[in-house]
């Protein structure tokens, strides 16, 4: 595709944040994140439509996902290009998504292949532009996933450069030079970003293929490295075309890119009132916690990363807004966390955090079947029953009032 164009993929103009997806090397804005399969969510097995962005979107009703399609051709049969079109093309795009209203919210960016080098150029042109509505561009990223792009160089690169001398009427366009290993202008663009990108302004989430495509390896761990302070690259077991079309919502990058979303975006989210005043805040996300008991023991499971020092607590999860009421959500999440089957007894309240972007509501569960386990390896580490007695000692947060009166704690 020549020209420039946009799909959206969820959300709209008035959405509280911003996704857009950048496609790689011969790919496009639909077909690079559109799985041969459906998407599966769990034990539910539901089926849902295999456009990833679309996928994402129906999960943050609350934000825009856009797809951006840009000539990205792997070879160019009536000319090569210069060698300097890179920059060229991330001008034109920050152009048009400057235009388009992209840069004046908070925005992630997801990228696959040179799709990252893509935006590393965006980035550059737009903090050393004077241009004020450019500049606002990079003033608005809060976050940027590469879905392995090869910040050091590719050896596909160097297999095709080899195939052109051999057959020099197969044209090179100007990015697989620029791809190569070595690449002085990678090399460069690289040294910038590390030095201009740091973890408290702009966060960085890398991820790199373990599978080959065909012989090659296209991007290793090394090259999928951006060698940014707080980026460990995350191994995927893909290839570099399936890396950026995720199977389930449990797959590690559906994952990991939600926890991205959902930290950078939906952490500053403030939703408008029914009645329209736009300046009544409400929180942004709705959390359903369970308290589950059982001859005295309540069912806890220890999350895998802590997040603000907690590690144990109570089975909890995200409402899905407009799909599910939250007693149907918090059984939902205990069976799909555990195994456990429960029954949504009793509502024991709600709390509006005035530290945190979201609102808690506690229910109180009735066992019905099930012996616990791990069923969600990449959130959790271990399931347990603990005796109510040794609950605030494993708790690592203070327990809420509402927790503590179900559960006969005192204080």
């Amino acid at each position: 595709m020549n020209e420039l164009s946009l799909t959206i993929a969820g959300g709209d103009d008035d959405s509280l944040g911003d996704v857009i997806f950048i496609h790689g090397l011969g790919g496009s804005g639909v077909d690079t994140w559109t799985s041969d399969g459906q998407i599966k969510d769990g034990e539910a097995r539901q089926d849902f439509v295999s456009f990833f962005p679309a996928v994402l979107a129906a999960d943050f009703p609350d934000l825009r996902f856009a797809t951006l399609d840009y000539s990205a051709e792997v070879t160019k049969w009536s000319e090569k290009l210069r060698w300097n079109e890179l920059h060229r093309v991330a001008a034109a795009i920050l152009e048009y998504l400057s235009g388009s209203g992209f840069g004046e919210k908070p925005l992630v960016l997801v990228t696959h292949s040179l799709g990252g080098i893509v935006a590393k150029e965006l980035l550059r042109i737009s903090n050393s532009s004077l241009n004020p509505r450019k500049k606002k561009f990079f003033e608005s990223v809060r976050a940027v996933s590469f879905l392995a792009t090869p910040h050091k160089g590719s050896k596909w690169a160097d297999v095709l450069t080899a195939i052109n001398q051999v057959l020099p009427f197969f044209r090179m366009s100007s990015r697989i030079e620029e791809l190569k290993f070595d690449s002085v202008y990678l090399e460069q663009l690289s040294a910038w970003y590390r030095d201009n990108i740091t973890p408290d302004r702009i966060e960085t989430q890398a991820f790199y293929e373990q599978r080959a495509t065909g012989p090659i390896l296209i991007v290793d761990h090394v090259s999928a490295n951006p060698d940014v302070s707080g980026c460990d690259p995350i191994p995927v077991s893909h290839n570099h075309l399936g890396i950026c079309k995720p199977a389930s919502k449990k797959a590690p990058v559906y994952v990991a890119l939600s926890g991205l979303i959902r930290h950078h975006l939906e952490g500053e989210k403030r939703l408008r009132r029914k009645n329209g005043t736009a300046n009544s805040l409400l929180p942004p996300q709705t959390i359903v916690i369970g308290l589950v008991i059982r001859d005295g023991m309540v069912l806890m499971v220890r999350r895998r990363h802590a997040i603000d020092r907690l590690t144990w607590q109570f089975v909890a999860g995200r409402l899905r807004v407009f799909q599910e009421g939250p007693d149907e959500c918090i059984v939902r999440e205990i069976r799909e966390e555990t195994g456990v089957v429960v029954r949504a007894r009793e509502l024991l309240g709600s709390i509006i955090d005035e530290h945190a972007p979201y609102e808690r509501i506690y229910y109180g569960c009735e066992y019905l079947s099930g012996t616990p386990l791990n069923a969600d390896p990449l959130e959790n580490s271990d399931v347990s029953w603990v005796s109510i007695f040794d609950v605030e000692r494993y708790a690592t947060t203070p327990i809420s009032a509402l927790a503590k009166k179900y559960l006969g704690l005192q204080g």
